[in-house]
């Protein structure tokens, strides 16, 4: 990974919530501040909806399937079905690094 930059950050006082639903509002926000090729997300993210949606502006959507036990078939939707096949974990895992700035 050539370079890093937070570009959206959302502080919730409520801890059940979850990001998934401000993930949108978001995305759009960092289209504007940075161009992006990669998104890596972590399993919590892993929905159809989300993959289509950072797809539709030409960017791989890195998020590792919710259920890794089941077969392929079984998986419902398209990018859910690649993510089971070209998933990078070496990719994935440099995530990690955006991790470390939160405590």
């Amino acid at each position: 990974m050539e370079s890093q930059l937070i570009c959206a950050v959302v502080i919730q006082h409520h801890p059940v919530s979850h990001d998934i639903k401000h993930f949108p509002k978001l995305f759009s926000q960092m289209k504007n501040i940075v161009t992006m090729q990669i998104m890596v997300l972590d399993k919590g993210y892993d929905a159809e909806p989300i993959h289509k949606m950072i797809r539709d502006e030409n960017i791989i959507s890195m998020i590792p399937v919710r259920n890794r036990d089941c077969l392929i078939s079984r998986t419902k939707g398209r990018y859910r079905k690649l993510m089971r096949r070209e998933f990078d974990e070496t990719l994935y895992h440099e995530r990690n690094k955006t991790e470390m700035v939160f405590p």
